[in-house]
């Protein structure tokens, strides 16, 4: 890092041959480096507030958020809604992004896993940031995570929901694909700590059947 409050001091400084300014270089370069490492330990000690499903909240020093960026479909036909069912609530269908994958195969890849359709053309509808606290699927250990959740507007291409392949945890819950109308839409216990009704609503009268 090249830090600008140190640069007009390296080129003030007398010529007094090459091997003198490298030094005085590789000195400043350090002093950015030790101003940077105290920015950075000034951020760890920040605390956010972090959000259970049960609308509790922790107090937690950023140190301890896991980053998790993830992405949602929006899938619409017919006037009804593709959604996940686990434990009496409704999800999204989608899920954590892979390193080293984009967020548009992610979406195609947990789609076909958690409903066995095939959807395509994915649409950025929109971007949100929550800090949420969950116990690993029943692991009884406390974990907050500074999640990116990106929410997408795909269309239906083909598919059956035999064809899904859930993952481990997910069958433990019970998650179920199920198309929802609408209507009903307001009636349903959501169970993430996003709302996404609104985003669905937005979607309705611009995706075709």
């Amino acid at each position: 890092m090249w830090c600008p409050q140190f640069r007009h001091a390296f080129l003030s400084i007398p010529d007094y041959g090459f091997s003198s300014r490298l030094n005085l270089k590789v000195f400043i370069i350090s002093k950015c480096d030790v101003v940077t490492c105290e920015i950075l330990e000034a951020m760890s000690d920040k605390m956010i507030v972090s959000t259970d499903l049960s609308g509790n909240t922790y107090d937690v020093p950023v140190s301890e958020l896991q980053w998790r960026p993830a992405a949602y479909a929006i899938i619409i036909r017919h006037g009804e809604v593709l959604l996940v069912k686990a434990k009496g609530a409704y999800h999204l269908p989608g899920g954590g992004i892979d390193l080293g994958e984009v967020p548009e195969d992610a979406i195609l890849r947990e789609i076909l896993e958690e409903t066995g359709l095939i959807v395509a053309n994915p649409t950025l509808v929109d971007l949100l940031t929550t800090f949420f606290a969950y116990d690993a699927y029943g692991s009884q250990k406390v974990r907050h995570v500074q999640s990116l959740l990106l929410y997408y507007a795909c269309e239906l291409v083909s598919g059956d929901f035999s064809d899904s392949k859930p993952e481990e945890y997910e069958v433990a819950i019970g998650a179920t694909p199920e198309w929802v109308r609408m209507q009903e839409l307001d009636n349903i216990v959501v169970g993430t700590s996003v709302d996404w009704r609104s985003l669905v609503k937005r979607c309705s009268g611009n995706i075709s059947a």
